[in-house]
């Protein structure tokens, strides 16, 4: 797999638009159609690489962040969005059978004063996730962009775990369904609601971390310009003390006016270190992920909770629970009445 993110990015849009590519970890060799030959000024067979050593030696082209055809690129990506269904490729694996994801299902899931036995075979099913990119532009006496992306689960809106994202982003991707599976169904609206809660989140922490960077440039600043409003309104009493009586009320007068200045420019430069930002999407892909649906009761003595089980088969891992009856993402607790986080069953 490419390391370089701005060389995967590249490799990445020119086979999402038809180009043909071979790669290792450092170089691509890419066979680009007509349409990116005159849009980007670029051959039809290309090397790129990340690395100026490798460039040099193997005379590839070195695409790194600032490269014309990169920012031309990526301008045409975030112009026309990336919005979509798709299911990801069946697995060829042979499925786990009943006996194993049960063995798997009570060593990995915690449910307190519960035990889980299974009620039926596990069946194929698609697990809805959405996956939502944005670029945030921050303003911090200067202005840049960032991308953040965060995948979100389908059903039960929590924010799906970065190594189960991390393990679906290479799987080939399909048109329609495989395997006669049948689809999960998904809670749309609560998903995207999440997905910017969780977006607007990480773009706060983000802009609060750049404030605290730019206190000592704001000290700086501050310092360099009440020294230098001191120093005027020090020299115009001088000249006050030393002035004409009617010369002191135009003096007097100067002086209000600059100690109005200087409040206006102290407001200014705090406010120039007070970063603001915006959020544009450009990505809403919901991912159809091939899955077990495994059908369980969780037992608590003679009580019994029906309860349904997912196992996503490629990144071998259940579907983290949540709370049936509030969508916690909290411990299940097989209660006197009712399966639930503690807070639903107090």
């Amino acid at each position: 797999m490419i390391r370089d993110p701005a060389l995967r990015f590249w490799v990445d849009y020119v086979e999402a638009e038809g180009g043909l590519c071979e790669h290792d970890a450092e170089t691509a060799q890419l066979i680009l159609p007509s349409a990116l030959q005159r849009a980007h000024k670029l051959p039809e067979v290309l090397t790129v690489t990340s690395d100026p050593d490798v460039a040099q030696d193997e005379g590839a082209v070195l695409f790194a962040v600032g490269h014309p055809a990169l920012d031309a690129a990526a301008a045409r990506v975030l112009a026309r969005g990336d919005v979509g269904r798709a299911f990801l490729a069946w697995p060829h694996s042979p499925p786990l059978v009943r006996a194993t994801l049960l063995d798997r299902a009570r060593s990995g899931i915690d449910v307190d004063h519960g035990r889980i036995d299974a009620l039926r075979d596990p069946v194929p099913s698609y697990y809805p996730l959405l996956r939502v990119g944005v670029l945030v532009t921050y303003t911090l006496d200067d202005r840049f962009q960032e991308c953040e992306e965060v995948w979100i689960d389908g059903c039960t809106a929590q924010v799906v775990p970065k190594a189960v994202a991390r393990s679906l982003r290479p799987q080939a991707m399909l048109s329609q369904p495989e395997n006669g599976a049948s689809l999960r169904e998904t809670r749309f609206a609560r998903a995207v609601a999440a997905a910017h809660r969780a977006l607007e989140s990480r773009a706060s922490i983000r802009a609060a971390e750049l404030e605290r960077q730019a206190l000592l440039s704001l000290g700086d600043e501050r310092t360099r310009a009440q020294e230098y409003y001191d120093a005027v309104l020090a020299t115009l009493e001088q000249r006050r003390s030393a002035a004409l009586p009617e010369r002191r009320e135009l003096l007097e007068a100067q002086a209000e006016a600059t100690q109005l200045e200087r409040r206006r420019r102290l407001r200014e430069i705090a406010a120039k270190f007070e970063a603001s930002r915006t959020i544009a999407p450009y990505r809403l892909n919901l991912l159809f992920v091939p899955a077990l649906a495994f059908a369980v009761e969780v037992r608590r003595g003679e009580r019994r909770y029906p309860l349904t089980l997912h196992w996503l088969i490629t990144p071998a891992c259940f579907v983290p629970l949540s709370c049936p009856t509030c969508d916690a993402a909290e411990q299940l607790v097989a209660g006197r009445t009712q399966l639930g986080c503690r807070q639903c069953i107090m």
